[in-house]
């Protein structure tokens, strides 16, 4: 009896289908890395952070596996659209803030529950100045608001990647300049700090002046949230010339083995 593995590398050779083997990387990234999804774009996925490709202004929904099988069967697919809220990043983020901590300092505001369900859209000056990366990083963590997805207004930067990426001529959508939602947040970001998450609710987050010094048991570096060649960059200055402290563990995983294989 042949495994459904076989049957569906079967199936994708019969079909001209690409197949992406598990060492390709986590398939969200590789939506934006490949050139499939851009902004205007739809995409479905198995993968509760499909709201990833919010990133470059491109909608993505994690679906169950039925729901995903239904959408191959029938080439279509059906979505109650959120309601949406407006967040404006006021002010000069402080130096040694990264896109990480700006998204935990959201979560501290806005913890688990208090955005479910809605789909957000992120506006100011400090926002047009994000790289690709920290949308993706941004972007990624909607799941852990509740949110259905964070989307940035396509950058000039990302319009240029993402043509590049797929080869193809698109128009990038914006909002309407009488866009109604139904909140509007004004946050100054000058206000946020270097966060972390304690144990448990990655809401649950605290000043990391407050942990330092802590004992560990174990490190991870990457998956969708921070595997980015700019993540393994500035993970590799603060370790450099240091070593793992003995009973711990550290795990580094990129995002994509494109990203794996980069000579910085």
């Amino acid at each position: 009896m042949r495994s459904i593995s076989i049957l569906c590398r079967l199936f994708a050779r019969s079909n001209d289908i690409k197949v992406y083997d598990i060492d390709a990387g986590i398939g969200t990234h590789l939506l934006i890395e490949d050139g499939y999804v851009y902004p205007g774009a739809t995409a479905v996925s198995t993968d509760s952070h499909a709201n990833v490709l919010g990133a470059v202004g491109a909608f993505g929904q994690g679906m169950g596996d039925m729901d995903i099988a239904a959408a191959w069967a029938n080439g279509k697919v059906w979505f109650k659209v959120p309601p949406s809220v407006r967040i404006n990043l006021n002010g000069t983020i402080q130096p040694g803030v990264s896109s990480k901590d700006i998204i935990l300092n959201l979560l501290k505001i806005f913890g688990a529950n208090s955005l479910l369900g809605y789909s957000i859209e992120m506006f100011g000056e400090p926002v047009d100045r994000f790289t690709l990366d920290d949308r993706i990083t941004i972007s990624s963590m909607a799941t852990e608001m509740g949110a259905i997805i964070i989307l940035f207004p396509p950058s000039r930067e990302v319009i240029e990647y993402c043509s590049k990426q797929s080869g193809k001529t698109f128009s990038a959508l914006y909002a309407d300049q009488d866009a109604v939602y139904e909140k509007v947040f004004d946050i100054d970001a000058a206000e946020f700090r270097p966060m972390v998450s304690l144990p448990g609710e990655p809401h649950n987050t605290v000043n990391t002046e407050s942990v330092a010094g802590t004992k560990i048991d174990s490190a991870f570096i990457g998956s969708c949230t921070n595997g980015r060649m700019s993540d393994m960059q500035k993970a590799a200055s603060l370790l450099k010339n240091r070593k793992v402290a003995p009973g711990v563990v550290l795990k580094i995983v990129p995002a994509t083995d494109k990203i794996w294989k980069t000579v910085p």
